[in-house]
């Protein structure tokens, strides 16, 4: 029993002694005259304009031939929004692989071709 009345002392005068030795906070005010002018730094906004409207610009005609997005579904997809946005007039003409070819063979015989864009899958 003494043992522990022992140890408990001890714990006691061990806990007693860190809290003696805990930092102590200290509050100190401080008041600065200011007995010479000063410069100072004030930092300024800049604000530039753009304008919200990006320039117009039309493309004009452009005849798409495709592989891809053959059946209705996709073709109207791809002509009502991939090209909703186009500044011009895009002419989707899906086709299937040999009658893009056929096409495309056509055209490079003559001078005056009227397809701009090629979209296919090998």
């Amino acid at each position: 029993m003494k043992k522990y009345t022992s140890m408990l002392m001890l714990g006691a005068i061990l806990v007693g002694l860190l809290a003696a030795c805990a930092p102590q906070t200290v509050t100190v005010e401080v008041t600065r005259v200011v007995t010479e002018k000063e410069e100072v730094e004030v930092p300024v906004e800049v604000t530039v304009e753009v304008p919200a409207e990006p320039e117009v610009v039309d493309y004009g005609e452009v005849v798409i031939f495709s592989t891809q997005a053959v059946p209705v579904e996709e073709a109207e997809k791809m002509r009502g929004i991939v090209l909703a946005d186009f500044q011009g007039h895009g002419e989707f003409v899906p086709l299937d692989q040999a009658s893009l070819i056929d096409r495309v063979l056509a055209e490079a015989g003559t001078d005056d071709g009227s397809v701009d864009i090629l979209i296919a899958l090998h």
